[in-house]
């Protein structure tokens, strides 16, 4: 058993002790999803920030080779993405989580769509997305929430239309598209307090300022 296979094992391990029906499919719609660094077998790095960089939504299916659910649900998903009107409007990365690259690389490859991402999950992945079960889907929108997430196989076509509800067309004004907005907010609000927190100090002092003045 391979050190990864192991690390993982004892995660589900964990998690199952923890509480398997409060861990099911997480994280949960509407949350934030977790950003994770994963090291591609083709030579580089994928982050959810950078697929979701695009303003198009990510499909992530984490699965193990050894699994007749995955295969049957990446074989669907294979099948129907080369008809799905929305394929060019999201991003999909199959994430490997058996321990085993290889023979979970050879089931991608076997079922490999061109833009199709893949990569095998770490420990702090399985972690953050308390996996527990597999097949897993989870669907990320372009402002980094958590649209739909799954535990077992998803009806013909359901990511297809999912993606298709969830992609934002770029603005065409150049102005900001809608996920940006979403994804800046957090940072607008942040300064606008440390702005606000700024005056009120400048405010005290000048009123001491003052003060010391008159006295």
């Amino acid at each position: 058993m391979s050190r990864r296979l192991r690390s993982i094992t004892l995660t589900v391990a964990i998690l199952l002790v923890a509480g398997a029906s409060s861990a099911i499919a997480q994280p949960r719609v509407g949350n934030r999803a977790p950003d994770f660094t994963l090291t591609s077998p083709y030579g580089y790095n994928l982050t959810l920030s950078s697929l979701l960089s695009e303003g198009k939504p990510v499909v992530l299916v984490f699965f193990a080779h050894y699994c007749p659910h995955c295969q049957k649900e990446i074989t669907q998903l294979s099948g129907e993405w080369a008809y799905c009107p929305n394929s060019d409007k999201a991003k999909v990365l199959l994430v490997g989580v058996s321990g085993d690259e290889e023979v979970d690389r050879a089931l991608f490859e076997k079922n490999r769509v061109d833009g199709w991402e893949f990569a095998e999950a770490t420990q702090q992945v399985a972690l953050d997305y308390r996996l527990l079960y597999v097949p897993t889907i989870v669907v990320v929108g372009p402002d980094g929430q958590v649209k739909f997430a799954k535990v077992g196989e998803t009806q013909p076509n359901q990511l297809c239309e999912l993606v298709g509800r969830y992609y934002v067309e770029p603005s065409s004004g150049g102005g900001f598209p809608a996920w940006a907005l979403a994804l800046a907010a957090p940072a607008a609000v942040g300064g606008a307090l440390a702005v606000l927190k700024l005056r009120s100090i400048s405010s005290k002092k000048g009123r001491k300022a003052k003060r010391s003045k008159q006295k």
